[in-house]
């Protein structure tokens, strides 16, 4: 598999989705779509033209009523993944997604709830919640790392391990939208969104680290 569009000394072994606005393979200012540079044949509709920003090198720009970014195909991680996203929360008190299911129906595949808790929802009915207190009430920068390794995940913030969870049951992770629910269009992200990935296994901590180190002097 070509790296090429990699302009991130990121870990590449099992990456099946990046998306960053920062990346030209990635997205182009004022474009209408982004592409993940894995699959560029994978895109993801904006919005809003105006989603783009050069703040930080490039960052889409979620305010929180409409702007989100579709797929025009879902990203099927199955039961053992990685996903990693750099955040940056213009409000930290309410529900907000940062990736949709519409096979979901109303429940966002992941979003953060108010300042406390990460939920991880596999579908509608399973929705077990990756607690750590204070750990997302903060309107800086950080990055959000989750694994999944079949009926349990863990959740790590800026490469450091938080805590655990179990319940997922057996339904495989499917994403099909950035920043709002897709199915009803609706929990639109208010904030900035940095470089997404997706990996087909479940990175070490070791590896978690590397990711955020190799991406933080952009944002910290």
């Amino acid at each position: 598999m070509d790296f090429g569009n990699i302009t991130t000394n990121i870990i590449k072994s099992g990456l099946v989705f990046n998306m960053d606005a920062a990346n030209r393979a990635s997205h182009i200012p004022d474009a209408t779509k982004s592409h993940n540079t894995i699959n560029l044949s994978q895109t993801g509709s904006l919005q809003d033209t105006g989603m783009f920003s050069t703040d930080n090198k490039g960052v889409f720009v979620c305010d929180g009523v409409d702007t989100g970014i579709a797929f025009n195909s879902t990203s099927n991680l199955g039961t053992v993944s990685t996903t990693g996203i750099w955040v940056k929360r213009n409000d930290v008190s309410d529900v907000k997604a940062l990736f949709g299911n519409n096979a979901n129906h109303w429940q966002p595949a992941m979003y953060i709830n108010g300042a406390n808790s990460f939920i991880v929802s596999i579908s509608k009915w399973v929705k077990p919640a990756l607690t750590s207190n204070g750990w997302a009430n903060t309107t800086d920068w950080f990055y959000i790392t989750v694994t999944r390794n079949g009926d349990g995940a863990s959740l790590y913030k800026n490469g450091v391990y938080l805590n655990a969870l179990t319940g997922l049951g057996t339904g495989e992770t499917k994403f099909d939208s950035i920043g709002f629910q897709s199915a009803d269009n609706s929990d639109y992200y208010n904030g900035n969104i940095g470089p997404v990935h997706f990996y087909n296994r479940v990175l070490s901590d070791s590896e978690i680290l590397h990711n955020y180190n190799a991406l933080k002097g952009r944002f910290i």
